[in-house]
């Protein structure tokens, strides 16, 4: 199927915390970082960017920090939440999963701090 065959929602890579698990995923063509626990859920969109294409790459970025998650798409800051946010936890658990398909996903990378948009940006320059 590929990027470009996703009509419903696919979720492509899921990373669970202590408590949440947060899944990126795509909902009939739109991009979404869907944080989720057992009480609680948000969303974080790129409204708008519906760049996915077969045999293209596309820079994704999730960033999160005390009052603020982004959600940056090849390199550029397309969503930005300060209200109502689920915080990860990562102590004890962190799991990494990614959905089986034709799509490819690579060079996952994590770090223990948050990104700057700069430094967002001098990755994707960089990749």
């Amino acid at each position: 199927m590929g990027w470009s065959g996703v009509n419903g929602h696919l979720y492509f890579i899921a990373v669970t915390a202590d408590n949440c698990t947060m899944r990126f995923i795509i909902i009939r063509a739109e991009t979404y970082v869907w944080l989720d626990a057992k009480d609680h859920f948000r969303t974080l969109c790129a409204a708008g960017w519906q760049g996915w294409k077969d045999g293209e790459w596309s820079f994704l970025a999730f960033t999160y920090k005390p009052s603020q998650q982004c959600l940056y798409v090849d390199g550029r800051l397309l969503a930005k939440s300060t209200d109502g946010l689920l915080e990860p936890e990562f102590i004890n658990k962190g799991i990494i999963e990614i959905s089986e398909g034709e799509q490819v996903v690579d060079e996952l990378m994590i770090f223990n701090q948050p990104l700057t948009a700069v430094e967002i940006l001098a990755l994707y320059k960089a990749n």
